[in-house]
């Protein structure tokens, strides 16, 4: 049985089997030969089950299935035949599953359904053998969830004459003679020693990329030589909630891999990003991460601070498309930069920029006591210009709205184009004061109207004032949006210190909603934050919990939507207990028989 320590898609997981007395260590690893000869985890097994041939006459198969039964193995045999047949059959109370004939599956697009399905089946506890694989097949087939593997290939190709590396498989003289050099027996001993060898170096590597979430890139490293396993890398859409939102860790981008796991999930949640104010300044990315630590962007800050009113500030960028100001600290990547764009990159930030103008449109020209028009500034360098779609940019505006190139001679970092930057930017908020002197006229009559309409006026939340201190409370209240899908920060909430402490007034008190955590860029709750969010990425125990880790049989149920490492809130019996951190997904969670869900960080007393 396994218990998962880590997730990166793929998973590390600790081993609870014991072989004569022994803990084994942690998968993804080269499976104990004890562990089939032997009986899976106790003395009690009898052995894996019997295996149903995929032609097998149904009067044998249901005998085998009976002997199986009565067996008790909790081993499961598969064996998908010449077709890929039903996975129904798939025992989800079993702790090890065999796929014995992955090898003739493994250059095929049915390889994307077979492990993914299995993996939905079953607990996270049980384990996913593949016999017969070779290195470079290793770090997909972790992405997909395998655990176990073993040295069958690796020595079949050292008794053939072929050298294994991660990538490929070869076979020259000259390397054969080195290696088998200080051998007496046969030239294929050296080989095998050699090439189990790299079968463990690419396990171990599997390992430390797992650790430090950097999975998909080895996958990248080890199926570019090879088409199948390629194409199949590609056709796999992996659980995001097997990712986490933000990490600490920079998110490395091949030049042909921008619609990657990680921005699909970033793209579905900064998707409902609302600005703030109608003045939007476009501007490049910088190869710093944060972007405003570059000294590129303090320049552009240092002239949009130069007048007072708010200013939405938008990075265009490869992977992510776009990123406001205010989700920066969740993105951090690097990305081969050559000054062009491939026609991907290009249609994806346009689809996302349309996306992000028809937001701020709707928000600021269909009030009609408070209907701004779009004042869209791009200090951009040329190469960005260039790939603009200015077509469809123009179908979103209309007379009301102005679109402005700032940058001088594309290059927007040089004085001329700072100075003209805050030229125009002051040209703006002039006209923006015009604008805002009309809309609150228009705001005071309809308040005129309505002002009967409200019986407590004490208990609505007054709106957050047009002032750079409203545009940062806004900020944060976007990111509690993408992090958790609900906005739970008050307009009134007051932040204190380097380390961003967010607190509110609660019956004449000051507490503690929660910290920004600037290495990721997220959220971290405390027990009264969570009861501000409410029923939120939830998690339900059978019992009332105290501060620590939550095991298995305390598990009663979980939002769906919740991934690794995610904030939860904590229910018992229906009611609000405290705030945690989450070690693997709803779905997981929902399956799992033993080891640790979550850790328990506040509870109420």
């Amino acid at each position: 049985m396994l218990e998962p320590l880590m997730y990166d898609i793929g998973r590390i997981c600790k081993e609870t089997i014991e072989i004569e007395g022994e803990k084994i260590g942690v998968t993804p690893k080269i499976i104990d030969k004890n562990y089939l000869k032997n009986g899976y985890n106790g003395s009690n097994d009898k052995g894996a089950i019997l295996k149903v041939p995929f032609d097998c006459p149904e009067p044998l198969k249901n005998t085998i299935l009976s002997i199986n039964t009565e067996n008790n193995s909790k081993i499961q045999i598969i064996d998908f035949g010449k077709t890929i047949s039903s996975l129904e059959d798939i025992d989800p109370n079993k702790e090890l599953y065999v796929i014995t004939d992955i090898v003739q599956m493994i250059s095929r697009k049915e390889l994307i359904n077979i492990i993914p399905k299995i993996r939905e089946k079953i607990s996270p506890n049980a384990g996913i053998y593949v016999p017969n694989v070779l290195p470079s097949q290793v770090p997909l087939l972790v992405y997909m969830g395998v655990d176990y593997f073993d040295y069958g290939a690796v020595d079949y190709y050292s008794v053939m004459g072929y050298q294994l590396s991660k990538n490929r498989q070869y076979t020259t003289s000259a390397t054969k003679k080195e290696l088998t050099k200080n051998n007496e027996d046969k030239d294929s001993i050296g080989l095998k020693i050699h090439n189990r060898q790299v079968m463990d170096s690419i396990i171990e590597e599997t390992l430390y990329c797992i650790e430090n979430k950097k999975l998909r890139n080895l996958v990248e490293e080890t199926t570019i030589s090879d088409p199948y396993l390629r194409a199949n890398y590609r056709r796999y859409v992996p659980d995001l909630r097997n990712i986490p939102l933000s990490t600490e860790n920079k998110l490395i981008v091949t030049m042909d891999e921008v619609k990657i796991p990680e921005v699909k999930k970033y793209i579905e949640r900064a998707v409902n990003y609302t600005p703030f104010s109608n003045l939007i300044v476009l501007l490049p990315c910088s190869s710093k991460k944060p972007y405003s630590m570059s000294k590129s962007h303090q320049k552009f800050i240092g002239a949009i601070n130069s007048i007072k009113t708010p200013v939405d500030e938008l990075i265009l960028t490869s992977p992510y498309g776009i990123v406001p100001r205010a989700l920066e600290l969740c993105v951090k990547y690097d990305i081969p930069v050559t000054g062009e764009w491939s026609a991907d990159e290009i249609d994806f930030i346009n689809e996302n920029l349309l996306k992000y103008l028809k937001n701020a449109k709707d928000k600021f020209s269909n009030d009609e006591t408070n209907k701004k028009g779009l004042k869209i500034v791009a200090h951009l360098p040329e190469h960005y210009l260039e790939i603009l779609d200015m077509e469809k940019i123009n179908l979103v505006l209309d007379d009301m709205d102005e679109f402005i190139i700032s940058s001088i001679d594309g290059n927007p970092t040089t004085n001329d184009s700072i100075s003209n930057l805050k030229a125009i930017l002051k040209d703006l908020e002039i006209k923006n004061r015009e604008e805002r002197k009309l809309s609150a006229m228009a705001r005071k009559e309809d308040e005129k109207t309505n002002e009967n309409v409200d019986n407590d006026k004490n208990e609505v939340e007054k709106p957050l004032r047009f002032t750079r201190r409203g545009q940062v409370i806004h900020n944060y209240q976007e990111l509690a949006k993408f992090q958790f899908g609900k906005n739970f920060i008050p307009n009134d909430v007051v932040v204190k210190g380097k380390h961003k402490k967010f607190f509110i007034k609660q019956n004449g008190k000051e507490v503690q909603i929660c910290t920004l955590n600037d290495r990721k860029g997220l959220f971290v709750l405390t027990v009264n934050g969570g009861e501000l969010l409410g029923k939120e990425n939830w998690v339900e125990l059978n019992f009332k919990a105290k501060k620590g880790s939550l095991f298995a049989p305390g598990f009663k149920d979980a939002q769906n939507i919740i991934s690794v490492n995610d904030e939860v809130v904590i229910y018992y019996e229906d009611k609000y207990i405290g705030v945690g951190r989450a070690l693997m997904n709803a779905s997981e969670m929902k399956k799992a028989t033993s080891g640790i869900l979550l850790n328990i960080r506040h509870v109420f007393k």
